[in-house]
């Protein structure tokens, strides 16, 4: 990865998928500015689940509107916009999965996350597994 992707791939709190990286590559290729490149990746692969962004552009619009906002909490709301709008559907696949049986906290989310983009959780039961241990709460029915 050139200085210039890295540089892009920087604009987002947690490691780009391999697919979304070779994107970032060619389009630094092409000439693209960073902030146009960052925006496409937004709109291609982040635009996903607006009902589930919402709520979190909303907390960061209103953090972001404290006479001193929050460094950790802009970057969470931020990152967890993002979470729930990538649009990869085994990513949401495994979230609409999770979501049913766990309300996993924010950094569990991210955690969870994570782990997908690095094809470390290979099925739903893993990662339910993987929020168990993180003592993400049981939904109650």
């Amino acid at each position: 990865m050139s200085e210039y992707s890295e540089a892009v791939a920087a604009n987002f709190f947690f490691r780009l998928p391999s697919d979304v990286s070779f994107h970032v590559d060619t389009l630094c290729q092409q000439g693209l500015t960073e902030f146009e490149i960052v925006s496409f990746i937004m709109e291609t692969y982040f635009g996903a689940s607006s009902e589930l962004r919402t709520p979190h552009l909303d907390r960061l619009r209103l953090e972001m509107r404290e006479a001193s906002p929050n460094p950790a909490k802009v970057a969470t709301h931020r990152t967890m916009s993002l979470v729930v709008g990538y649009e990869h559907d085994a990513w949401q696949a495994l979230l609409s999965d999770v979501l049913e049986s766990y309300l996993p906290s924010d950094r569990q989310l991210l955690t969870l996350f994570e782990a997908c983009l690095s094809y470390q959780i290979f099925s739903s039961e893993f990662a339910r597994t993987l929020l168990a241990r993180s003592g993400a709460p049981r939904r109650r029915f």
